[in-house]
């Protein structure tokens, strides 16, 4: 159960980084893109 915990809280801490980084990859790829990209993600 221990195990189950640490992988979790694992997989947690790499969701918040991977949403860190992926709004500003979002952010460069937008700059790089133009408006175009933006508004088709959202």
């Amino acid at each position: 159960m221990r195990s189950h915990h640490r992988c979790v809280s694992v997989l947690a801490l790499l969701s918040l980084l991977l949403g860190h980084f992926g709004r500003r990859i979002l952010a460069e790829s937008d700059a790089l893109a133009g408006d175009r990209g933006f508004q088709r993600l959202y």
